[in-house]
């Protein structure tokens, strides 16, 4: 039957032969031409390929989203390619301390860190910060240190734990102890801690401002300088981070945590970079493997994998000259070049040990290899090929550029397996026996099915009915951070501030060409229930501003222009526990007594057992003093 399938079957068939004729009368002159240029391709690749491992690359940049992207980011730079560094720690004031001094260090890396920003950091947040309180926190915060304020004015005078612990006597002495609550539960809790060898330092953020401002929290925000040449671009900054942090004193309740898009980002590529590295070497291991259990020949083993490195030198080069670089997803070209390219090796391979096995000589046997198998590889070439080249067409740079690499590799893969590999195997030794065990393995796999057709059919019928109802079940998952490790430190606190409202990871963003644009903008989409939030760059000017002041101006009439002045006395140990006796004397007087006070009590004849126990580790007088009051200058200034 000639039909036109045939026919260009035929024609496919009769050139590849011819042509693998023309190779076998020159066979050693083709493997010595092809090892040259295997060696010339290999050593252009590697000076002239190159890595592009920007993420933001792998979209065109004619798209109008990333048009207006492109626009965001060059108007507002500190918000792109951002780590967030944040510290955790327990109380306010020791996040703050561990904040700045990372940040200190931070800017004194200026050849690795960009525009370091620790947020309400700087003079204009030092003047109006309290503008950013709600009037509710504002109304809070002077009710709270009107209340502190004949406290705050004795310990101007004489600022130490002793002065503290004797006015707090004074004042449940005088039946005023529920002013104090917030104070006597912090020095509790002081108390409790060093009685079993732990310093609690007390928080007076906590003790005195809006509960809405005082968690132990802060954030870093920087821009690392990025090499996007190398797989990891952000690899020294990454690493000078962790150094930073590792140099912190932190203790068992502090915490530093790295996130943000850079961080995520390198988190990745180290993946990938590491991932590309083993799947590479395990793509080859294994097909290495199927080789030999195919071929059960060491000779034909090597004869592939020499063809398939050759011809991946060559699809290297290749993508050196076309595109010049590797990005994110064309790196994946390697793994991919084997998987397929040894398809054509193993027809070609197998078939040659059939007809050798039924007694053909070797280089008659190889003309009829690719008369049989020849149009079938260069119509598989050419259909997979063509799978690869339609992904050029998209705006997806970085699915473009690996199309059209491992694309052409399919035809670079075709042409060394009908010249080299025919050469290879017409001057190698090999054993010549057939491949029985592979037909004896395809014969229990492929009889019971052929010789049951209707089971065969009834039950893909069968599957395919069950598919079908499975389909309402499967979702679409369109948050890109599931894409990513979710054991990963980046991931994890990202997914951590998502939970407490901290972080939104999905967000967008819009330049308005006014503020009249960006007021009805918010205003549209708060209406939305798919939004959470939204807001403009006037949302972040405090709100009613003239009602904060009035409070502003109370509050400072209330405790006088220099209350956040101090003299600091350093007191002896002895002053400090007689000061303790004498607070717990006060609270043994009290009738009836208030579970505040019982507590208090408990915990003085607590850390004074454990200072008189030689047995037992307590915190000294010295430090606990100190604890007392360590934090409050910093807060009133």
């Amino acid at each position: 039957m000639n039909t036109p399938t045939h026919r260009v079957t035929g024609r496919i068939s009769d050139a590849l032969t011819a042509f693998v004729k023309l190779v076998l009368r020159l066979p050693r002159l083709t493997i010595v031409l092809w090892l040259v240029a295997g060696g010339v391709c290999l050593h252009y690749a590697l000076g002239n390929l190159g890595v592009n491992t920007d993420t933001a690359d792998l979209i065109s940049p004619e798209l109008s989203w990333r048009e207006d992207f492109i626009d965001f980011r060059d108007s507002f730079t500190v918000r792109n390619r951002n780590v967030v560094i944040v510290v955790q720690a327990a109380i306010p004031e020791q996040a703050n301390d561990l904040a700045t001094t990372l940040v200190r260090r931070l800017r004194s890396r200026p050849e690795l860190f960009d525009n370091v920003f620790l947020a309400g950091e700087g003079e204009f947040f030092e003047r109006n910060g309290l503008l950013y309180l709600s009037v509710e926190d504002l109304e809070a915060l002077g009710d709270r240190l009107a209340s502190a304020q004949p406290l705050l004015g004795r310990m101007r005078q004489r600022f130490n734990g002793v002065q503290l612990v004797e006015m707090i006597g004074e004042a449940i002495d005088r039946g005023e102890g529920e002013q104090l609550d917030p104070v006597v539960g912090a020095l509790t809790e002081a108390l409790d801690a060093a009685g079993v060898d732990r310093a609690q330092t007390v928080s007076w953020q906590q003790l005195l401002q809006a509960e809405a401002s005082t968690d132990g929290r802060r954030f870093v925000v920087l821009r690392p300088v990025q090499d996007f040449t190398r797989f990891r671009p952000a690899a020294a900054a990454m690493d000078a981070i962790r150094s930073l942090i590792d140099d912190l004193d932190l203790d068992s309740e502090s915490r530093v945590l790295v996130t943000g898009t850079v961080a995520m980002e390198h988190e990745e590529l180290t993946s990938v970079t590491r991932g590309a590295g083993l799947a590479g070497l395990a793509a080859l291991v294994l097909v290495a493997v199927v080789l030999l259990a195919a071929l059960r020949s060491v000779t034909l083993l090597i004869t592939s994998v020499l063809t398939l490195v050759v011809g991946l030198s060559g699809t290297a080069a290749f993508a050196a000259a076309a595109v010049g670089h590797l990005n994110l997803l064309s790196v994946a070209f390697a793994v991919l070049y084997i998987g397929l390219g040894v398809d054509f090796i193993l027809h070609v391979c197998l078939r040659l040990k059939e007809l050798l096995a039924e007694g053909r000589p070797k280089n008659l046997a190889i003309v009829e290899t690719m008369q049989g198998v020849g149009s079938s590889l260069v119509i598989c070439a050419v259909t997979t090929a063509a799978g690869f080249y339609s992904f050029i067409p998209t705006p997806f740079v970085g699915v473009s550029e690996l199309g059209l690499i491992a694309g052409t590799g399919m035809f670079i893969s075709l042409f060394v397996s009908v010249t080299l590999l025919p050469a290879l195997l017409a001057e190698c030794r090999f054993e010549s026996r057939g491949n029985e065990r592979a037909r004896w393995l395809g014969a229990r796999l492929l009889d019971p099915l052929t010789s049951r057709p209707r089971s065969v059919i009834a039950g893909a019928a069968i599957a395919a009915v069950g598919t079908l109802l499975t389909l309402p079940y499967v979702s679409f998952d369109s948050n890109p951070v599931n894409l990513r490790d979710p054991d990963t430190e980046s991931v994890a606190a990202l997914r951590e501030l998502a939970e407490d409202g901290a972080a939104l990871p999905m967000n967008m963003a819009a330049i308005a060409r006014g503020a009249t644009m960006a007021a009805s903008w918010v205003s549209t989409l708060e209406s939305l229930d798919t939004v959470a939030s939204a807001r403009s760059l006037d949302s972040l000017v405090p709100q009613d501003q003239e009602e904060k002041l009035f409070i502003l101006e109370d509050i400072e009439l209330l405790l006088g222009p220099r209350f956040s002045e101090v003299n600091r006395v350093e007191p002896e140990p002895r002053d400090f526990l007689q000061a303790l006796r004498g607070l717990r004397g006060v609270l043994q007087r009290q009738a009836p007594q208030e579970s505040g006070v019982v507590e208090l009590e408990r915990a003085i004849d607590g850390y004074l057992e454990a200072l008189d126990d030689p047995a037992r580790a307590a915190v000294s007088p010295e430090e606990l003093e100190w604890r007392l009051v360590q934090t409050m200058p910093g807060l009133l200034a």
